[in-house]
């Protein structure tokens, strides 16, 4: 049989809580008594699931009795319209700011030294909400279209600064060479073969690609034998770039600036707009056209 979960928790991976001290006493006349024991029962997490799910939402694994607290508070409230209103901004101002603390690389371009100002969020939100327009937002009261065009634009001009001073950093680190077009590379291994793929070849590869901020988004160990096989033509221009003067054998580190990657569209919701790109290349082998 599959479990009943509420959907207030279904998002929070449906965890409710045993039985301990705080909760109320079991009492079994009826067969309606016993199900509503089992439902609780066969919901419930072992303390030690629970105690490991609180730091991953913010909170800590000493206060089990908090979240019971909360869970029977809420249970109790159900039924008053006040408390359910309240409630409800309750848990998803917590599920806001979990969320907004996890998406520093979206907004700030990888800078783990910046966060959003909470306090200017609510503040925020609460104007759209009661429809005030006396905040003067940069000289002029704001739109909901004119604040989502200021949020595309501000988080695009953060990934272009991140993704520029990356780029000059590495620059102007040891062992690093420039190709055309800004992109750059340094080699890891080097090979004597003369052999270089032409844009109309395939090449067999081994790879790891990352953000500026070191976060793996790619590789090929996530596929079949550690390899990847693609046309050359058929990739992202800095990697056509890179593999037609990469020697067969060799490892390479390329460093993409994003005009030469993904650009202002970005790669899906692995790789922001206006991303450079770090890939640990090995060209592996070459593989022609057919009658070449």
């Amino acid at each position: 049989m599959k479990k009943i979960f509420f959907a207030a928790m279904a998002a929070a991976t449906a965890l409710f809580s045993a039985c301990n001290g705080n909760a109320p006493k079991a009492s079994f006349g009826s067969d309606i008594d016993s199900l509503s024991y089992a439902l609780g029962y066969a919901n419930s997490p072992e303390e030690a699931q629970l105690t490991s799910y609180l730091p991953q939402v913010g909170s800590d694994s000493a206060y089990v009795e908090e979240y019971l607290k909360g869970l029977i508070e809420g249970m109790e409230a159900g039924n008053d319209k006040k408390s359910i209103a309240r409630n409800l901004g309750l848990q998803q101002g917590m599920q806001i700011k979990m969320q907004l603390s996890q998406s520093s690389e979206q907004f700030f371009g990888g800078d783990s030294t910046k966060t959003i100002n909470y306090k200017n969020f609510v503040a925020g939100f609460v104007a759209h909400v009661k429809n005030d327009t006396t905040v003067n937002f940069n000289g002029k009261a704001i739109t909901a279209q004119e604040a989502m065009q200021y949020i595309q634009t501000a988080i695009a001009n953060n990934h272009k600064k991140a993704s520029a001073e990356f780029m000059a950093a590495k620059a102007k680190e040891d062992g690093v060479k420039t190709l055309k077009d800004g992109i750059l590379y340094k080699v890891e291994k080097d090979s004597k073969s003369t052999e270089r793929a032409a844009a109309t070849d395939t090449v067999v590869v081994e790879y790891e690609g990352k953000l500026a901020n070191g976060r793996v988004f790619d590789s090929s160990a996530y596929r079949q034998g550690n390899e990847s096989k693609f046309a050359v033509n058929m990739v992202i221009p800095g990697w056509t770039k890179a593999l037609t003067e990469m020697p067969v054998g060799s490892t390479w580190t390329i460093y993409i600036p994003s005009e030469e990657a993904y650009g202002e569209r970005g790669g899906g919701s692995r790789i922001p707009p206006y991303s450079a790109l770090e890939f640990k290349v090995t060209l592996k082998k070459v593989i022609k056209p057919a009658g070449k």
